[in-house]
């Protein structure tokens, strides 16, 4: 790994290459020849200041010419790059050869992987410093935010305070005037219908064209009980003022969605064009209720009678299914108050196949279930408690019979 950092393997391998080159050259050269060391003419040594040794003489000739040795001559300039060649062809080797040993290719594989370790931890603590910094922002912008909270004044204090003070006496004023709306309507109820249990009967009447108009499994009467007047004395005495004035006679069940049937001032297909219904639930000052007067005693279970909307009326509905938890305190979220809920004011005690009939009505497409053919509401009436208490005692009369005894007498055994 040494050998790589200071020079080039390629550059070597071509250094030494080129000093091979320039030997082979050197030696093919037929009119160069290196000196002998005996050579009298030519040797350094014959000549010594001036001094020729006794006894030797040899002569030395180029066939043509003489060279005499010198060492800027051409032949020891190409003798001195050969052995560079040679010494850099040996470096190469060397350098090759430790580069590719096992033992350099395991040393080289260890400390690739330890970089690699190193750099997966200083990403994993790069991560970390970012995760830390967002979490420092975080909290730096929540202190902001806490420091701004604080920096309220004193009188900004105090106006929040006397906004609460003012909340909770409105709050206290709405149960106090919901309390005063519940006696009167007690007592308006005990004035025009006496106490209860009140009893209303709604006639029917459905569209020959619609689906459901040859079922033979419903009816077309139902028979309702209104909820007992301590627990909605508003609700009954309202509904029961409807009634009694007919601003329902002509309407109609109009929505079907599923798990309600709706009835409102809507006119059907036998309705007078000139009904004006909603109009005369205006006029008549009982189209809506005060409040939403609710009581946990008579929720909206299966087959209960509840006003729909905010504030409710005049439209109603009959429950197909328990509708306690979406009709009740909490359920309408989508209203100002979602605490309030829809009152339950009646419970059907005749005719459920009518309302079943009604649930099995064909709808339009869309949101709304509107039915593709409205039932009408021929008319409602109170049913008087007198005329119960004789359908009662024609009911429990049972026949009559005449037996003969042996006297010839006559009993009527009930």
């Amino acid at each position: 790994m040494t050998f790589t950092t200071m020079m080039d393997m390629s550059d070597l391998k071509h250094r030494g290459m080129r000093g091979i080159g320039m030997a082979r050259s050197a030696s093919s050269d037929s009119s160069m020849l290196l000196p002998l060391a005996g050579d009298a003419a030519t040797s350094p040594l014959s000549n010594v200041s001036g001094h020729k040794r006794p006894g030797v003489q040899r002569s030395f000739s180029l066939s043509a010419r003489h060279r005499s040795y010198s060492p800027n001559s051409e032949g020891t300039s190409t003798f001195y790059k050969v052995v560079a060649g040679l010494l850099l062809i040996a470096v190469a080797a060397m350098g090759y050869v430790l580069i590719h040993s096992p033992e350099s290719r395991d040393r080289m594989k260890h400390e690739t992987n330890h970089e690699n370790a190193a750099m997966s931890k200083l990403q994993q603590r790069v991560a970390t410093f970012e995760q830390e910094n967002l979490k420092l922002t975080r909290e730096l912008q929540l202190a902001e935010q806490q420091a701004r909270n604080l920096e309220r004044t004193e009188g900004e204090r105090e106006q929040v305070q006397q906004l609460d003070a003012k909340i909770k006496q409105l709050v206290q004023q709405k149960h106090t005037t919901h309390d005063s709306i519940q006696q009167y309507s007690m007592k308006q109820l005990m004035a025009r219908f006496g106490p209860g249990p009140h009893r209303v009967e709604i006639k029917l009447e459905f569209d020959p064209h619609s689906n459901i108009a040859h079922d033979a499994l419903g009816g077309d009467r139902i028979v309702i009980e209104m909820a007992p007047e301590a627990d909605m004395p508003h609700s009954v005495y309202w509904f029961l003022e409807q009634v009694e004035r007919g601003l329902y006679n002509g309407a109609s069940f109009h929505r079907n969605a599923h798990h309600v049937i709706q009835a409102g001032p809507v006119s059907y297909f036998s309705t007078p064009p000139d009904a004006h219904l909603a109009q005369n639930f205006r006029q008549s000052g009982f189209s809506s209720v005060l409040f939403q007067e609710y009581s946990p005693n008579f929720p909206h279970t299966q087959y209960t009678l509840g006003y729909a909307g905010r504030p409710g009326g005049p439209d109603f509905y009959i429950s197909v299914r328990d509708n306690s938890v979406i009709h009740g305190p909490g359920g309408q979220s989508a209203y100002n108050d979602p605490g309030e809920a829809d009152p339950c004011f009646a419970k059907v005690i005749d005719g459920v196949e009518a309302v079943e009939r009604m649930r099995r009505s064909a709808v339009k497409p869309g949101e709304y279930h509107r039915m593709e053919h409205f039932v009408g509401i021929r008319y409602m009436k109170r049913i008087i408690e007198e005329e119960n208490q004789e359908e009662e005692h024609q009911q429990g009369s049972g026949e009559q019979h005449e037996i003969n005894n042996e006297e010839g007498g006559v009993h009527v055994e009930q």
